[in-house]
């Protein structure tokens, strides 16, 4: 069953442009958040103003709000933004400059996704460097019409959670029955519309419910849901040019179909089981994809403090398969399958006395994870040296336990995670290059395995000074496996793998201060403010690098060198530490007829960037630079009217300073090349909430109000080819974002 987001509800009139302190309320997923009652209908997010943890809490108004979808609602975010790809269709969230699998744990219901999409590098009559640029990046499948909130988890956590996630986490929450039956009836139906101007196009979905009571007590609920879309990609810029004026762009209609279903069975008070189902289909980038999970949830919850059990077991299947008259270089019919198992159980145990207060979490996780390919080669070097989708094996296995401590004004957090990773695949022997051999260890075809054992936590302690100020500092150690497609890529065959990559590790620090307090300026306003300072230093940081092969055998980055005819991006460990820091502040002030709320990030970092990030001549991309703009903010005023019905209110978002890939950067040498991107303006949206009864309720909203022409920080099509002019030289930048675009919808209850 999904638990209820904290909304900020129903709304009043009036609008101002003026930036005033904001922010949208967050929390973490294992926390219970709490809802203080300001005024009538009236409710405020208390947790992330009074926790040590760098939390967000997204709720459900938040996501169905969004016009343009949930890249705009996660860059909305303190400290948290997307690397952006459109022809994957998928999301990858991005934590203070970290992104991908094993960096930042992204999760469905609390199963991690593991998916690795690919595109085709031609479609049709398109060869290879007249089709649309392809690429190949970790990305989760969400349907966000099935949504009811979001939770990130910035810096070092523990449980389940902090497994395998060096920089922080996101968890996304989806509905259950009691999210679709209203007040006491057995059963219900819940249906969205939303329309969308400048080719954004329809967006439903249905969902229904049935529920009865049980003799001993019990309940027996089940809901099925479905969802789908048709959108296109032609939109119009702010410049009132169509997407397609860049020549890479096909204009293309997207129809995701999506599908949930859910059975929840609680025999008793203490005793609750969900087995779910979930199916998500698209056609985008040249292949059809198909993702589907099933899984099972147990909780047993005695009267007992020191008895509360939950068990999760899921199993999630996604493939990829080119369309028919697609290619990947040279490779037909090629597909693309991933195959994740998680399992989780945990306990919580609560102790009191004259000590204080104890609540211990502790358990174990179990991820399994294969990627495996098939396709039709011209011969067996052509199979072995396409880079499609690295093959391979990931075991991820962990014991963790959370403590958290409370006595009279002191807090602490204790946590400590043990995991033992390990990953196995195929190398292909290495041959050789001009009468050169290849390097590289074993040089015959074999299996090759590496395994890692890493203990890691993280320490918080805070102090409530007052009842409205408190500061925190915290110390964290986070650690993550290396990836299949980081240790099997194939762009050499087995001459471009590294199967002694050693994992990630981070130590993080934080330290802010929490100001949550009630009647500021009126009787009845609140005030929260969490503002944190962080620095985070990662050991053996992965990336990748361009080698050439010497006449003498050895590999070398220097393309002027005495070289033979052999080029591979390889992933390797940085020698000198990674160093992230920042600033990040989320605010809200609340007056019930009024309010407002801020999230600002100020983040620098000197991680080297991926060879492979951009350039297109290996199939691969591993989505553009990940570095965020040096600041981003996005701040909002609103108000209330008609007895909390209606809200509206303004947003103004600014992407600081950033950078792009060089999208010639395989001819360059030397030190990493970057480009500076041109200045983005700031970009303001208007929503519009309006409840019309307990069953209906309208919305609308408009994006870029202003028609401003832009282009989104971290988006990998702005690394690739399409940005070489006509000489061959990076000059364009010509990948523009949406311009003016309006929604209206309705949310129906009956």
């Amino acid at each position: 069953m999904s638990t209820s987001p904290i909304v900020f509800q129903k709304t009043k009139l009036a609008l101002c442009l003026s930036v005033v302190f904001c922010v949208t309320a967050y929390a973490d997923n294992e926390l219970v958040l709490e809802e203080v009652t300001i005024s009538a209908k009236q409710t405020i997010n208390k947790k992330p103003f009074t926790t040590s943890q760098a939390i967000t809490s997204i709720d459900k108004e938040t996501i169905d709000r969004s016009v343009t979808g949930l890249d705009s609602v996660v860059r909305s975010t303190a400290g948290a933004f997307t690397s952006m790809d459109t022809p994957q269709g998928t999301l990858n969230v991005n934590v203070r400059g970290m992104t991908g699998f094993g960096r930042v744990n992204t999760m469905i219901d609390g199963v991690p996704q593991t998916l690795f999409g690919v595109t085709a590098t031609s479609e049709g009559e398109g060869g290879f460097h007249t089709s649309p640029p392809s690429s190949s990046t970790f990305g989760a499948v969400i349907d966000s019409n099935f949504l009811v909130g979001a939770d990130i988890s910035r810096g070092g956590q523990g449980g389940s959670h902090g497994t395998n996630a060096l920089m922080g986490s996101v968890n996304f929450r989806t509905i259950g029955v009691d999210d679709i039956i209203q007040d006491d009836k057995n059963w219900g139906v819940l249906s969205k519309y939303t329309y969308g101007t400048n080719k954004l196009g329809h967006n439903a979905m249905l969902a229904g419910a049935v529920k009865g009571e049980l003799s001993a007590g019990g309940s027996l609920g089940i809901m099925l849901a479905t969802s789908g879309a048709n959108k296109s990609t032609d939109y119009k810029r702010g410049d009132g040019k169509l997407a397609s004026h860049n020549d890479y762009v096909i204009s293309k209609v997207q129809k995701p179909r999506s599908y949930l279903a859910k059975l929840e069975y609680q025999p008793s008070d203490m005793h609750s089981f969900i087995l779910s189902g979930r199916d998500y289909r698209t056609n985008i980038g040249g292949r059809q994809l198909n993702n589907n999970a099933y899984g099972v949830d147990y909780y047993f919850t005695p009267d007992n403090r020191l008895v509360d059990l939950a068990f999760k077991a899921n199993t999630t299947a996604t493939t990829q398969s080119m369309n028919r008259t697609a290619k990947y270089q040279t490779l037909e019919n090629a597909v693309a399958k991933n195959r994740s198992n998680y399992f989780d159980l945990s306990n919580i145990s609560r102790f009191d006395g004259n000590f204080g207060k104890l609540t211990s979490r502790y358990g174990v996780s179990f991820l399994t994870n294969d990627y495996s390919r098939t396709a039709v080669a011209d011969n067996e070097d052509s199979y072995n040296y396409t880079p499609f989708s690295p093959t391979g094996k990931q075991t991820i296995k962990s014991v963790y336990m959370d403590n958290t401590f409370e006595k009279g004004r002191f807090g602490m957090d204790l946590s400590l995670t043990y995991a033992d990773s390990e990953f196995e695949g195929f190398k292909p022997a290495c041959g050789t290059e001009g009468g050169v051999q290849v390097p590289c260890f074993p040089i015959g075809e074999a299996v090759v395995s590496n395994r890692s054992k890493d203990v890691n936590g993280k320490i918080a302690l805070s102090y409530q000074v007052t009842d409205w100020f408190m500061p925190f500092v915290s110390y964290a150690r986070t650690s993550r496996m290396p990836n299949i497609q980081e240790v099997f890529f194939n762009n050499q065959g087995g001459g471009s793998m590294n199967p002694f990559l050693k994992p990630e590790k981070a130590d993080i620090k934080e330290v802010g201060f929490n100001i949550f307090k009630h009647g500021i300026l009126t009787d009845s306003d609140t005030f929260g403010l969490k503002a944190t300072y962080f620095h985070s230093k990662i050991k053996d940081y992965i990336h990748a690098q361009t080698f050439y092969l010497r006449t003498d055998g050895k590999l070398t980055n220097d393309i002027n060198d005495d070289i033979v005819g052999f080029n591979a991006p390889i992933s390797v460990n940085s020698l000198e530490p990674v160093t992230s820091k920042g600033v990040e502040l989320m605010a809200n002030y609340d007056t019930g007829r009024y309010f407002a709320n801020l999230s600002y990030t100020h983040a620098k970092s000197d991680q080297p960037v991926n060879m492979n990030s951009g350039h297109h001549d290996f199939g691969f991309t591993g989505g553009g630079t990940d570095r965020l703009p040096t600041d981003y903010w996005t701040a909002e005023v609103g108000t209330r009217a008609f007895n909390n019905k209606l809200s509206l209110s303004a947003q103004v978002n600014y992407y600081g300073k950033n950078a792009r890939l060089n999208p010639d950067y395989i001819s360059l040498t030397g030190e990493e090349q970057l480009q500076k991107m041109p200045k983005n303006p700031i970009i303001t949206n208007l929503f519009a909430h309006y409840q019309v009864n307990q069953d209906l309720t309208l919305r609308a909203g408009i994006e870029n109000v202003f028609d401003k022409l832009y282009i989104h920080p971290l988006n990998s099509q702005n690394s690739n080819y399409s940005q070489l002019d006509d000489n061959g030289e990076p000059t364009l930048f010509t990948n523009y974002a949406r311009g003016r675009t309006a929604t209206i919808g309705l949310e129906y209850r009956f």
